[in-house]
């Protein structure tokens, strides 16, 4: 943590601020939104596709979380746009997975056709890495509309493959696919097995889904313990967990029945009203915030 706030400070001194040091302390958060947005526009004024390809997705990973669906549409356009350009078809292909999760999260039905277009073209390619991107999102789709035995066909399909992707994000990624979909079915007694998976697969945040199934089970003093050790100090979930931990507070607002948590929570949800709580770039969809 030291080492990136300590770099992300001098590039936006050197980039942003002409060597300048800023008037007063900057958080990470803020140093790495102007850097990700100086970068852009910098790279479109210098008409660099490389530099431009690696702003847009910075850029994209630093603003994720509720309420920037509609910019980071618009950069997962200009991304696929670029990579066209340059006839990067794999990166065309991770782009266009991220449209449709900009679409669900705005609550647009189009992400419907934005999915089918993205499955499509991975069949087309035939490309090893696009083919388990897409059976990631299918299971994904697929849990999230009902349609349980397609989910878990497709997720066994991604996880025959996952000992070809050296990523440690692969492994606890299928274990929090598996939880999921186990959730979403109310198949309780399995989810042990799961639960250790997660922590044996290094899952950053284990304790954040055994208390939303806690929560979800009606043991609260269970969901409590779960809530003190998924966030130890009350240090917030990065930008890519954050939804769901938005859901799990809301749930334990709900269940404590705490009025001033539940002010805090309902604070927290009013600016999202018709948005979709979508977390982990889209591996994880919680449902609607209203």
């Amino acid at each position: 943590r030291e080492l990136v706030a300590e770099l992300l400070h001098e590039a936006h001194r050197r980039l942003v601020r002409g060597g300048a040091e800023p008037a007063a302390p900057l958080s990470t958060d803020r140093l790495a939104q102007e850097l990700t947005t100086h970068l852009t526009v910098l790279a479109r004024r210098g008409e660099d596709d490389e530099a431009l390809t690696f702003g847009l997705w910075a850029r994209h990973d630093a603003i994720w979380g509720l309420g920037t669906a509609p910019e980071r549409l618009a950069l997962v356009d200009e991304l696929i746009a670029v990579t066209r350009r340059t006839e990067d078809r794999e990166l065309e292909h991770f782009a266009s997975s991220l449209r449709w999760v900009a679409l669900l999260e705005q609550g647009d039905p189009r992400y419907q056709d934005q999915f089918t277009a993205f499955i499509a073209a991975a069949e087309r390619e035939g490309v090893p890495r696009s083919e388990f991107a897409s059976a990631i999102d299918q299971s994904v789709i697929a849990a999230f509309q009902g349609r349980f035995e397609v989910a878990e066909a497709c997720l066994d399909r991604a996880e025959q493959s996952f000992g070809e992707h050296s990523h440690e994000h692969f492994t606890y990624m299928g274990d929090h696919l598996r939880w999921a979909l186990r959730l979403l079915q109310g198949r309780f007694d399995e989810l042990e097995g799961v639960h250790r998976g997660l922590i044996e697969h290094a899952h950053p945040y284990p304790h954040l889904l055994m208390g939303v199934a806690a929560v979800q089970q009606g043991d609260v003093d269970a969901a409590l313990r779960h809530l003190a050790d998924a966030t130890p100090g009350g240090r917030p979930y990065p930008r890519s967990f954050a939804p769901l931990g938005l859901r799990f507070q809301a749930q334990i607002a709900a269940a404590t029945r705490d009025r001033e948590l539940c002010a805090r929570t309902r604070a927290a949800l009013a600016p999202h009203t018709g948005e979709w709580a979508v977390s982990l770039y889209g591996c994880d969809i919680s449902g609607p915030v209203d």
